[in-house]
C-alpha cells in the first residue's frame, strides 16, 4: 500500500486500524506493507501506481483527481448531530445502493482498473485564519488555500491556491495563502493551531480518501479473502467515524489552550 498520509495523522490512524484488522481477522495471512508519506508514491502518482499495478493499493483522495474520476467530486455536504456518519452514507449510497449512479462510477472506477472498498469520513469542515473574519466578504478577501471544493470556492468569489494538506503550515507560516480550509481535527493534528488562531467551522462535512485496490489484483483474490478485506473496510468505516467524533471533540479545547 502506497500512501501520502503519515502514521500520526487522522487518516494515517485509521490506515494502521485497517492494515490491523486484516492481519487479526485472518489469523495473520493477509499483511500490508505500508510505504506511508509518499515515499512510493506522491499524490500525484498515487492513481496511476494503482491503475498500473505498481502498487496493489492506496487510499486515494478523489480531489486530486477531478479528471479521471469526476463523479466522486461534489461539495461538502450539510447534516444534523451525525454528520461523520452521514457523510459516509452519502457516498455508500451513491456507489452501491442507488443502481443507476453505482452503475456509473463503477464504470468509471473499472476504466481506471481500480476496486473501491470505500471512504473515511473528513471531519467538520473549517476555515483557518491569522485575523478574525465576521463575515464571508472578510474572508473572500484572504488568499485561500485549499484542495477541496475548488470551484465552489472561486464561484463566491475566493482567490483560490491549490495546495496539499502537508503544505498548509509552511504556506500559512509563510504568507503565501492567508487562510486554509479542511477538517477542523486535521488542522489540529498538523499544529496549525501554533499558526492561525482563528477556526471558523462551517458545519459541513465530506468523505473520501477511498481505500483503492488495483482491480486485476482484487479479481485474482478467492471470495474469503474478498470477505475479509470487505469486513475490514466495514469496521474500519466505523472506526473512523468514531474517531472522528472524538478528535473533533477534543480539536476545541486544544485551540483554546493555544489561546485560539
Amino acid at each position: 500500500m502506497a500512501t501520502t498520509f503519515s502514521e500520526t495523522e487522522f487518516a494515517g490512524q485509521v490506515i494502521s486500524y485497517f492494515k490491523d484488522y486484516l492481519s487479526e481477522h485472518s489469523d495473520g495471512k493477509i499483511n500490508l506493507e505500508i510505504y506511508w508519506g509518499g515515499t512510493f508514491a506522491n499524490s500525484s502518482e498515487e492513481l496511476s501506481f494503482v491503475s498500473s499495478g505498481a502498487a496493489d493499493m492506496s487510499v486515494l483522495n478523489q480531489n486530486n483527481y477531478t479528471d479521471v474520476l469526476p463523479l466522486l467530486n461534489f461539495p461538502s455536504q450539510i447534516y444534523g448531530e451525525d454528520g461523520f456518519q452521514g457523510s459516509i452514507d452519502i457516498f455508500t449510497y451513491m456507489m452501491e445502493e442507488n443502481a443507476e449512479t453505482a452503475a456509473l462510477i463503477q464504470a468509471e472506477n473499472e476504466a481506471q482498473n481500480l476496486h473501491m472498498l470505500g471512504g473515511m469520513p473528513a471531519g467538520t469542515n473549517c476555515f483557518v485564519t491569522k485575523s478574525e473574519c465576521a463575515t464571508l466578504a472578510d474572508l473572500t478577501k484572504l488568499k485561500l488555500g485549499a484542495g477541496i471544493n475548488l470551484s465552489a470556492f472561486e464561484s463566491l468569489g475566493f482567490h483560490v491556491v491549490s495546495i496539499m494538506p502537508q503544505e498548509y503550515y509552511d504556506s500559512l507560516s509563510r504568507g503565501i495563502v492567508d487562510t486554509g480550509y479542511m477538517p477542523v481535527s486535521v488542522f489540529v493534528s498538523m499544529s496549525m493551531q501554533e499558526v492561525t488562531p482563528y477556526f471558523i467551522c462551517d458545519s459541513s462535512y465530506t468523505a473520501g480518501n477511498f481505500f483503492t485496490m488495483n482491480l486485476d489484483k482484487w479479481n485474482s483474490l478467492s471470495d474469503g479473502t474478498k470477505a475479509v478485506f470487505q469486513e475490514a473496510m466495514e469496521a474500519t468505516q466505523k472506526y473512523s467515524v468514531d474517531l472522528a467524533n472524538t478528535q473533533t471533540q477534543e480539536a476545541s479545547a486544544t485551540i483554546e489552550a493555544a489561546g485560539g
